[in-house]
């Protein structure tokens, strides 16, 4: 258990957990609050290192960040390649803060998106909608699909936001990480840790 623990603590995982699916929709928050006030450049190399150490190891990806809008940066979920890969690298260095967090308006658009099997959803600003409504939005739209949302809070302090992904991702049978650069301790209420530690004290 400890040894998982800690190879769980490593890398990207620490960042925004252990990845699953194969073919992969990636949705990211672009709002001002997530981009601005000095945050960008600090999430560019967290998603620098997550594309390098998980997200090239899957078979396919959609990407598209959100604010106010969404903005993809493919019409279709593309197959994993050197060229997507590259594309994804500019894209991430092109990201610019985009007003609001309009998160309905971003899983709307996903999950129009065909051919995905999980999608990833990294939010570190509070969302413009109340969660009762994206969860109602999950729960009527995930009917009949077999798509996942795993969320990641990233850097955020505001406990809203974590409760709102960590009911999302309950509602679609996900899974919830969180990660904050100055509150170590907060990764300890990531699903996957606190499995294993729930594992550790029951042995």
């Amino acid at each position: 258990y400890t040894k998982r623990i800690q190879w769980l603590l490593q890398g990207s995982r620490k960042v925004f957990g252990l990845v699953k699916g194969s073919r992969v929709g990636v949705i990211i928050d672009s709002s001002d609050a997530n981009c601005g006030f000095g945050r960008l450049t600090n999430f560019q190399d967290s998603l620098y290192h997550l594309l390098d150490d998980q997200l090239k190891q899957k078979k396919a990806l959609y990407c598209a960040t959100f604010g106010s809008e969404v903005y993809p940066l493919w019409q279709n979920v593309m197959d994993v390649s050197c060229r997507s890969i590259e594309e994804i690298r500019g894209w991430i260095s092109n990201l610019q803060p985009h007003g609001g967090c309009n998160l309905l308006r971003a899983l709307k658009h996903i999950y129009k998106v065909n051919d995905l099997n999980s999608i990833l959803l990294i939010l570190g600003s509070v969302p413009d909608q109340h969660v009762d409504v994206l969860c109602d939005f999950i729960e009527q739209l995930g009917v009949g699909r077999d798509i996942v949302v795993n969320t990641v809070a990233y850097d955020c302090n505001n406990q809203h936001t974590n409760v709102a992904l960590r009911r999302l991702a309950e509602e679609s049978g996900g899974r919830y990480h969180c990660y904050h650069s100055s509150c170590e301790e907060q990764i300890y209420t990531s699903f996957d840790i606190n499995v294993l530690l729930t594992e550790i004290q029951t042995a």
